[in-house]
């Protein structure tokens, strides 16, 4: 889902981050990027909270893009793919590629899932990151990292 930026200083100072996109002449935010720009005060978006609230997998999905973003990482939510592309802080999407590809799992996520996902980083270039969701609600993040003996 889609969410218009009516504000047009706000949609110039996204535009020049790569936050959203421009279609027809008009900018646009995803549910994920919308929700965020209200929870912080820098915009309004009617329902953007609402639905991240009352969805399951996106509430989950929100509160490990949002820790990201107050980190100050520039992320991009892949809504086919039901990944995060991260920036490392500092980065501008646009000028570099994402370094990381963010996947929110459950905590007993089996092997076959795992290597699954770290070939799909892989064909992308991406390094794999697992993240948890603890029972207090806070992200905790796993590198996938290989190892030849």
């Amino acid at each position: 889902m889609e969410y218009e930026v009516a504000d047009s200083r706000l949609a110039s100072e996204l535009e020049s981050r790569y936050i959203g996109y421009r279609r027809e002449g008009k900018y646009y935010v995803d549910a994920l990027q919308a929700a965020y720009l209200t929870e912080i005060g820098k915009g309004k978006f009617e329902g953007a909270l609402e639905r991240i609230v009352n969805d399951a997998h996106l509430k989950r999905v929100y509160a490990v893009f949002s820790d990201l973003r107050k980190n100050l990482h520039v992320c991009n939510y892949v809504w086919q793919d039901d990944v995060i592309l991260v920036h490392e802080k500092g980065m501008v999407p646009g000028r570099a590629e994402s370094t990381y590809m963010v996947k929110v799992v459950e905590p007993g996520i089996g092997l076959a899932e795992m290597l699954a996902l770290r070939d799909t980083a892989r064909r992308v270039r991406k390094t794999l990151m697992l993240a948890v969701i603890s029972e207090g609600g806070k992200p905790q993040y796993y590198k996938f990292q290989e190892a030849e003996f």
